[in-house]
């Protein structure tokens, strides 16, 4: 098992690299943070600055990094059909930077890269593997996967270590966008009316975003590095119908549901992860949906009229995972 005591996080500010930030904080690890924004952790070193405009290489030797976690970039996927080449630059365009200044670091450290199931695009059956045919939608997924074959590419010729996780649909306190976000405000709020957005029989596969970290960090730990990646899923199918179900108990509400008519240009009609890959590493992400919406339900309610940079702060945890008395293994995959 590799041992994580120095860790650098690249968008350490943003929804994912919070949690991830705090959870290698309760492990006991040195954390540094490379992020646009200035919003600052204690026990953690902060510098807020833009990847494009700091030398990374540096920061590695004196801090004796030896993961880089990278959650940066752009996360829009439907934005990215009307701005390709900045969602290039942001995703593709930075982890070759990145890359390229840990292969001049004279013992280079892992290289954790934040990919997107987005990849896949239209698949053919469920639920998907890793090593199932891609063919990515949006420009946001092109550029996720390019980044994805410049770490297994700079493996190869550099001997750079590497992997790189998928991740489906996070969400969790401290997210302030997203179907699930989105949902919890209009249930919370006034009205007879929850509207989803996408069709009642879309589906995916959402995870908890504290699972997310501590399959991150575990999977860091225990893989190989030879550029592999690796889905994280939850493994269970839900469509957006059972969702607003969810949604409603968790906001104890009562109201209409409507959907909408047709996807948005850029996502897929159904998805669910394998999670053969990260299972066999003994990664399991445990959190039930309805047990995860009640958490951000209510942190929600708690955080109402809060501003949205202080509200978007996640709840502290211990970085111990909480095991449910009973894992949900079942899944409505009818494909």
């Amino acid at each position: 098992m590799r041992e994580l005591t120095s860790a650098l996080v690249l968008g350490g500010g943003g929804f994912i690299g919070r949690w991830l930030v705090r959870s290698l904080l309760a492990r006991g690890a040195q954390v540094t943070v490379i992020s646009r924004s200035g919003a600052d952790e204690p026990g953690a070193e902060w510098h807020t600055a833009d990847l494009r405009s700091v030398e990374i290489a540096p920061i590695v030797v004196a801090r004796r990094i030896d993961t880089v976690f990278d959650l940066a970039g752009s996360a829009d996927a439907p934005g990215s059909i009307h701005a390709p080449l900045s969602d290039l630059d942001s995703n593709g365009g930075q982890t070759v930077r990145v890359l390229e200044a840990l292969r001049h670091v004279p013992t280079p450290p892992l290289y954790v890269y934040g990919s997107s199931a987005a990849v896949y695009g239209r698949v053919a059956h469920l639920p998907i593997a890793e090593d199932d045919p891609v063919a990515p939608l949006s420009p946001y997924a092109v550029s996720k996967l390019a980044a994805e074959q410049y770490l297994s590419l700079y493996r190869r010729v550099h001997g750079q270590p590497g992997i790189a996780l998928r991740f489906f649909s996070v969400y969790g306190p401290g997210q302030r966008k997203q179907a699930i976000f989105d949902l919890l405000r209009q249930a919370q709020e006034p009205g007879p009316e929850l509207h989803v957005r996408a069709p009642a029989d879309v589906t995916r596969d959402f995870i908890f975003v504290r699972d997310v970290v501590e399959a991150a960090v575990d999977v860091a730990e225990r893989a190989p590095g030879h550029g592999e990646v690796y889905n994280v899923a939850s493994g269970v199918e839900t469509s957006m119908e059972d969702l607003a179900a969810g949604i409603l108990a968790a906001s104890k509400a009562h109201k209409n549901v409507s959907f909408g008519a047709e996807l948005r240009p850029g996502d897929p009609h159904r998805y669910v992860g394998a999670t053969r890959r990260i299972a066999a590493l003994g990664v399991r992400l445990e959190t039930p949906l309805a047990d995860g919406l009640a958490q951000t339900a209510a942190w929600l309610h708690a955080n109402r009229g809060t501003p949205a940079a202080d509200a978007a702060t996640p709840p502290r945890h211990t970085g111990a995972r909480m095991r449910p008395a009973r894992i949900r293994e079942v899944t409505r995959n009818r494909w």
